[in-house]
């Protein structure tokens, strides 16, 4: 079933603020219908808010949250971009990286500001096939981008370990694995957050 493009808006407040207080939280994420958006908006966003002001719980408020009309569909290989100011958005990509894909997927990498932005987490659930030219983006990019994957095939999970990428990236079960896997290595790297 292919996915749509849903933008979320999702207030938050932090644990101690005035009930009346809050903060927004902005996600474009790929979802099967509006409950899916929500649910993935929610870890995104609250992710987002801890790494923002660590040691502070992010409160999502879910019954205020507004979800826009559904874009274009989607059926391949994307990751979440985490933000440290803006909204989170997703890259697209199709499901093979072949010659072509490899080589967009590499200039989209580096055309990334790694100072602007905690991490960047590739669902691939949807990939099927990848070249070398793929491979050498991905771990070009690991440490820099901080890239986590998660919801491999068996296929491409062996293929990333066969080649070694499973030593650059974290490869993880689902998008909660993989963004708590990035809220550790940010903060055993203390990443500072620019004001």
């Amino acid at each position: 079933m292919p996915l749509q493009n849903f933008p979320v808006v999702l207030p938050y407040r932090y644990e101690g603020e005035p009930v009346d207080q809050f903060h927004a939280g902005q996600a474009h994420v790929l979802a099967s219908g509006p409950p899916a958006a929500l649910a993935t908006a929610q870890v995104l966003v609250s992710v987002q808010a801890l790494l923002r002001q660590p040691g502070r719980k992010p409160l999502p408020e879910s019954n205020r949250a507004r979800i826009g009309s559904p874009g274009a569909t989607f059926d391949g290989l994307y990751a979440y971009v985490i933000t440290r100011n803006g909204p989170i958005h997703h890259l697209d990509f199709s499901s093979r990286l072949d010659q072509d894909h490899g080589a967009k997927l590499g200039d989209v990498l580096r055309g990334l500001d790694a100072t602007q932005l905690f991490g960047v987490v590739f669902d691939c659930q949807r990939l099927t096939y990848l070249n070398t030219m793929a491979l050498a983006s991905l771990a070009g990019n690991a440490e820099r981008l901080h890239l986590h994957a998660c919801r491999l095939s068996d296929p491409i999970r062996k293929v990333f370990e066969m080649v070694g990428i499973h030593n650059v990236i974290g490869l993880h079960a689902d998008l909660q694995n993989a963004l708590a896997a990035l809220i550790r290595e940010l903060r055993s790297v203390k990443t500072p957050v620019p004001s």
